[in-house]
């Protein structure tokens, strides 16, 4: 796994344990504090636990599926994205099935824990500001996938163009 993915992984993992770590603070306060037991609240925390440990999941495994179809040709690349994608789902699926006919977790905070991984890539930048001191250096070998605007290429070309007639007309007056 490349660096630059290996850094976005940690701080992602890192924004989604401080967002569960909220979230069990705050799941605290609902079902009557912190010194209360029920086996609803108990519930719930393992719901969200569940769900955390699924993000976590999610995170690794398409940081290893997208490197790895970053290796493949097109055809290939987009069949093991598709496969990846479909096992990441297929886990979802049998963890809400779980949770939903055992009732060992409640499953409304297993939806509310996967919503978790959204906050925690929001987070992301914020955690790499704190951890570097600075905004994110994407690596120039990327370069070549960013998408320009072709009209600022032609105000651009108009700029050179303009430039240049000005110094001819310098150079000529400065002669004359």
């Amino acid at each position: 796994m490349s660096k630059q993915t290996r850094e976005v992984l940690s701080e992602t993992l890192t924004a989604l344990g401080i967002i569960l770590g909220i979230a069990l603070v705050v799941s605290g306060f609902f079902y009557g504090g912190f010194l209360t037991f029920s086996w609803d609240k108990a519930r719930f925390c393992l719901g969200l636990l569940l769900a955390g440990a699924y993000d976590a999941f999610y995170m690794i495994h398409l940081a290893h599926t997208m490197e790895r179809a970053m290796d493949l040709d097109a055809k290939g690349a987009s069949s093991y994205a598709v496969r990846g994608f479909t096992i990441r789902i297929a886990v979802l699926v049998a963890l809400v099935l779980i949770c939903y006919f055992t009732g060992v977790a409640d499953v409304l905070a297993v939806a509310l824990g996967v919503l978790m991984l959204k906050i925690a890539l929001y987070l992301r930048p914020a955690i790499h500001r704190i951890r570097c001191g600075a905004e994110p250096d994407y690596d120039e070998s990327l370069a070549h996938l960013r998408i320009e605007d072709p009209d600022d290429e032609d105000e651009d070309d108009e700029d050179e163009i303009i430039a240049s007639e000005t110094e001819a007309d310098d150079n000529s007056e400065e002669r004359g």
